[in-house]
């Protein structure tokens, strides 16, 4: 029997039992939060609330018909008080379960007689600092069927995208481990399935932030101020971008100086920060900080923070990706030296994505959903 057709009957007024209460073939009810439906004579959950059965009535409003059942022959015995016996097997209900973004953990419990799921978890976009400014990268798509126990509680975690128009110093990280860009974009996070507290199942990894741009380049033909782009947020599992050149700004002797592109995450460690790139005379600059290389993500999952100023972010992960390196303009001959909004900073590294070792029909690609839409998580299953 379909999900919309047992959703309407029971909301129509079948009565409330309890999960486990012996029950009949044709019985169909709920408890006080879930539909029900009878599998070998007991009660069993379908995972489906009741505000979510609501929902699919209100959603599918096209007609619906049961599930197909099948039929033995009927026998009929030789004695004189001759009797018919016909036996019936219901098919399998396909079920889904849909998460989305809330910036905290969700939990699912895998219902009676569930012992293998389907997954996809989209993780989040990787953040940029005000309008237009940069490309952050993108979050990945992870689909697998995975073996599960019943009463197995799930957590779930659903990315959240970073800031796509952040006009503060600190680029806000995307929920699930993105990190924070200073000056910059923020990474994405990653959209996680585990076992409660325990085995990690699934992991969509986000993608990195997107450097910090520098508005005083000088076009080589005209001699304006104008804008460059920091290096593009890496996509999950792909490392950052460093920063697009710039030309000298007011005089020869200044430099402008791009940082480099943030690692990506891998399954084994998390990325190393982005370099701020060559040059000479950097004694100044390396006691300010603008010098040093960008912050390495550790082996938490959690995308890299920007260092000091004007990288982006790592994107959170099964490891998180490291920042982007920051970009400055040093006077070699003085070893004096700024921080940005001079030169353009690096792109922060993607997350890594993971799926357990015995997952089977596992892909793994980039999400196609747009920036600010968050991640996404589904569950489907036959019951």
């Amino acid at each position: 029997m379909s999900a919309v057709v047992v959703a309407a009957l029971v909301l129509s007024g079948c009565r409330l039992v309890t999960v486990g209460q012996p029950c009949r073939t044709t019985d169909l009810a709920r408890d006080n939060t879930h539909v029900l439906v009878c599998r070998n004579g007991r009660w069993i959950s379908t995972g489906l609330t009741v505000a979510q059965a609501l929902r699919l009535i209100q959603n599918n409003r096209a007609t619906t018909t049961s599930a197909a059942v099948r039929s033995e022959p009927t026998t009929t015995s030789s004695s004189p008080s001759s009797s018919t016996t016909t036996s019936t097997t219901v098919a399998p209900t396909p079920m889904t379960a849909s998460f989305d973004f809330t910036g905290a953990t969700q939990q699912w419990t895998v219902p009676a007689g569930v012992t293998s799921i389907s997954v996809t978890a989209w993780g989040g976009h990787g953040g940029v600092r005000y309008y237009n400014h940069g490309v952050g990268g993108r979050g990945a798509n992870v689909s697998g069927t995975i073996a599960v126990t019943p009463g197995a509680v799930l957590d779930l975690i659903v990315a959240g995208d970073a800031d796509q128009h952040n006009l503060n110093a600190q680029g806000t990280a995307g929920f699930g481990g993105g990190g924070t860009g200073s000056y910059a974009g923020g990474g994405g996070g990653a959209s996680r399935i585990q076992i409660m507290g325990s085995t990690i199942l699934v992991v969509a990894g986000g993608g990195g932030g997107a450097g910090s741009h520098s508005d005083w380049c000088t076009n080589p033909s005209a001699g304006n101020p104008f804008e460059v782009e920091g290096g593009a947020g890496g996509d999950a599992g792909s490392d950052g971008a460093a920063g697009l050149d710039c030309f000298v700004v007011d005089s020869p002797a200044v430099q402008l100086v791009t940082g480099g592109g943030g690692r990506s995450g891998t399954p084994g460690a998390g990325g190393a920060g982005g370099d701020s790139g060559s040059m000479s005379g950097t004694s100044a600059c390396a006691l300010t900080g603008f010098a040093q290389q960008a912050n390495s993500a550790d082996n938490s999952g959690s995308g890299a923070a920007a260092h000091y100023v004007a990288g982006g972010a790592g994107g959170g992960g099964y490891q998180g990706g490291g920042a982007g390196g920051s970009g400055f303009w040093v006077d070699p001959v003085s070893g004096a030296c700024g921080p940005p909004p001079l030169g353009t900073s690096g792109g922060g590294g993607g997350g890594a994505s993971y799926t357990i070792g015995s997952a089977t029909n596992v892909a793994i690609q980039l999400s196609s959903r747009t920036a600010g839409s968050n991640g996404r998580i589904i569950i489907s299953y036959s019951i």
